[in-house]
């Protein structure tokens, strides 16, 4: 069964940012579908499989459940840093703004936070 996800309030440190967390859990790759299928299969460590696909599970949930985003049409990419943003898969014609994202985890937990869009 998945986790309860949460919201942080951070409201007090930054008023245009929202932060989830939930823990880290067992995520199968289909249950995923931000997740990248061939980054994953490079993870040796299962930890990291598990931290990175609770991530991208976490970015899903709140992409749908609380930033009203069709989860479907987007795709994660990353930066020339690795840092990871949000893009709309080819051959969709939505132009509404993606809200920015970070991904993060810590201590058995995945955390995102949704910002403004760039």
């Amino acid at each position: 069964m998945p986790p309860p996800v949460v919201e942080l309030d951070v409201s007090a440190h930054q008023a245009n940012v929202r932060l989830f967390s939930c823990p880290i859990w067992d995520v199968g790759l289909g249950e995923a579908s931000l997740a990248n299928v061939d980054e994953v299969r490079t993870f040796v460590v299962d930890k990291r499989r598990r931290e990175h696909l609770s991530g991208r599970w976490l970015l899903e949930q709140v992409l749908r459940e609380f930033m009203r985003v069709d989860a479907s049409l987007v795709m994660v990419i990353r930066d020339e840093h690795r840092a990871p943003s949000l893009t709309y898969i080819n051959g969709v014609w939505v132009r509404t703004p993606l809200p920015s994202i970070s991904i993060a985890h810590s201590q058995g937990r995945a955390f995102v936070a949704v910002g403004p869009a760039d």
